[in-house]
């Protein structure tokens, strides 16, 4: 698969429908993708479909009530979620599965572990936002911008599309990229590493024992 996805829906014991996005083999690993503020990504690419068949899993991209079609969820709770990923593994046909949650999902992912121990083989969390949401400490733009994706999910979603193809088109034009073409080359390096701290292991989420598909 590659270019667009084709986006399909469950249908929740409430009578809402969730929205996902599927790639690599049927018969793989569940991981279920937890996008961030904005919403799931609309199409995969052959670098996606060629880890997901490497590593055999089933990577599906499930958009959150109010984002890419899934139908709002008004009382919502950050737990709650874990009933919808539920839901949406049974559909699938998997008992097991793991979640990764990016950004602002990340505490979506560590909800369903919460909730789902005996489901949740694996969780992983990358980037994801500190513990208390809208804190004083964090920049009054910050703040309202994530109160204002909580209000109104699906409007900030068009609004970031919006300005993302705008600022696309900008940069695409010829003026930029003959600018650009003048520029001398830049080298970035880096030599310094990480000191070591403790015996190193490799960690592999995917291959937990007793992880069946």
């Amino acid at each position: 698969m590659s270019g667009y996805a084709i986006a399909r829906f469950v249908s929740l014991h409430d009578g809402r429908q969730l929205r996902y996005l599927a790639c690599g083999p049927r018969d793989g690993r569940l991981v279920l993708y937890l996008h961030g503020a904005i919403g799931s990504p609309h199409c995969t690419g052959p670098e996606l479909d060629a880890v997901t068949h490497t590593l055999g899993i089933r990577y599906v991209m499930v958009s959150r009530p109010g984002f890419g079609g899934s139908d709002p969820a008004p009382g919502r709770s950050l737990l709650s979620f874990a009933a919808d990923a539920a839901a949406l593994a049974d559909e699938l046909g998997h008992d097991r599965f793991a979640v990764v949650g990016v950004s602002a999902g990340g505490p979506y992912a560590l909800a369903c572990a919460h909730e789902l121990p005996e489901r949740v083989a694996a969780a992983a969390v990358v980037s994801c936002m500190a513990p208390g949401g809208c804190s004083s400490e964090l920049r009054l733009a910050s703040r309202l911008g994530l109160c204002a994706l909580r209000a109104r999910p699906r409007l900030c979603t068009r609004a970031v599309t919006r300005c993302s193809a705008s600022r696309g088109a900008i940069h695409g034009s010829s003026r930029v990229r003959c600018a650009a073409a003048r520029r001398p080359p830049t080298t970035v390096s880096c030599s310094r590493q990480m000191p070591a701290r403790g015996p190193q292991r490799a960690f592999s989420p995917l291959r937990k024992p007793g992880w069946a598909a």
